[in-house]
């Protein structure tokens, strides 16, 4: 038997790790020393190279019967284990029935909240300045007696001509309904139509496969079709320049782009965007009516609280003003922002 020297060197770190890791654990001090006697002496009679080599080819060599070893019992284990736990269950079902069902329900309960919250966390994170949209929304009335994301006609103009915080602004008008639309010779039922500024490209991400997004809504009475609605329209036909028609408005609208498909977790969702400047009621210049939600995207590094600051004199020189000289009633209206 060799006297281990301390002078001498050790094995390889990383052999001897991965020996230590593989080997049973009641044997494996033995085999430690008995690898490390064997290195020490390949090494005083072959040199280091040789010792390193001859050390991690045993390891390597000894991995397959290692492996197989510890499967082996592992499998064992898992067999006792599951017999003991059927016999468990056999013998008290009504307990065993109240912790599974338990588990089950607990385990059911926090994947979908976890998948819901997800759901929620992902909406409207395709846009590439998410952080710097946001929605205005307006409270009439001293003590809030309405409030919503509803904003007058001239109001999106105004902000972006008044506000030097402001980069760009867009008004849509989202509500809900049905269109019949008549194009391609056949006719349609269309929920997912939605009127907007051409500003729509600048503020939001919506990818144009066709067309101009510089210029595709700013003509009225034009329309951008999603890929789907499309070809559902005019099949295979190229969409650009072909004319559609909004039955209930009596509207011939030109297609001026096809757009990607709106994503599901889009808080607006469209088949169809619409010029707005293809409805009249977008050139009011009543401060009184609240029809558009109106977005607006902040130029890089401005702060909302400092453009919130402005907003009640931007109230006073626009609502305050009108409103008062044609009722003689004070109306008090503040605005303030909210993301998207």
């Amino acid at each position: 038997m060799i006297r281990m020297d301390p002078s001498m060197k050790r094995p390889p770190r990383t052999a001897a790790w991965l020996l230590r890791t593989i080997a049973n654990q009641d044997e494996r001090a033995a085999i430690e020393g008995d690898c490390e006697e064997d290195f020490h002496e390949h090494w005083l009679n072959h040199g280091s190279l040789r010792a390193h080599l001859w050390y991690w080819s045993l390891v390597l060599a000894s991995l397959p019967s290692f492996l197989l070893h510890i499967a082996a019992w592992s499998g064992t284990m898992f067999k006792n284990h599951l017999t003991i736990a059927l016999r468990i269950i056999r013998r008290h079902r009504g307990f065993s029935f109240i912790n599974i069902a338990g588990l089950s329900v607990g385990l059911s309960a926090a994947l979908i909240i976890g998948i819901y919250v997800r759901h929620e966390m992902s909406f409207d994170r395709h846009h590439d300045h998410l952080e710097r949209i946001f929605r205005v929304c307006v409270s009439l009335g001293e003590e809030d007696t309405m409030r919503g994301a509803f904003t007058t006609p001239p109001m999106a103009a105004a902000m972006k001509e008044e506000l030097p915080e402001i980069e760009e602004a867009v008004r849509m008008s989202l509500w809900p309904r049905n269109y019949v639309i008549e194009a391609g010779g056949d006719t349609f039922l269309e929920k997912g139509i939605i009127f907007a500024d051409g500003s729509i490209f600048r503020v939001f991400s919506i990818p144009v496969i066709q067309g101009d997004p510089g210029s595709a809504l700013i003509e009225p009475f034009s329309v951008a079709l999603s890929q789907t609605t499309a070809k559902k329209f005019f099949g295979n036909t190229n969409p650009l320049g072909e004319t559609l028609r909004i039955a209930d408005r009596r509207q011939d609208l030109k297609v001026t782009a096809v757009l990607a498909d709106c994503p599901a977790t889009s808080h607006f969702q469209y088949e169809m965007i619409v010029s707005l400047s293809s409805s009249a009621n977008s050139r009011d210049s009543s401060w009184r009516g609240h029809t558009y939600f109106t977005y607006l995207l902040l130029k890089e590094g401005m702060d909302k609280g400092r453009l919130e600051a402005k907003f009640p004199d931007f109230v006073k020189r626009h609502w305050g003003a009108q409103v008062e000289a044609e009722t003689g009633m004070r109306y008090d209206c503040l605005l303030y922002t909210s993301p998207s």
